[in-house]
């Protein structure tokens, strides 16, 4: 496992894209930053594709 953030956001990209779905490391990146703001988001990360 990396620590790396980047290596991380093109994992998912790469996860979603085994699924059929198309996202840029943008996307995700936008995404975590909204999940970020939220009061709900307790900074662990979250298993969007299995």
């Amino acid at each position: 496992m990396s620590s790396d953030p980047e290596v991380g956001k093109q994992r998912m990209v790469e996860n979603a894209a085994r699924q059929g779905v198309t996202l840029i490391t943008e996307e995700v990146r936008g995404f975590l930053l909204q999940m970020d703001d939220e009061e709900e988001f307790n900074g662990h990360w979250v298993v969007l594709f299995p």
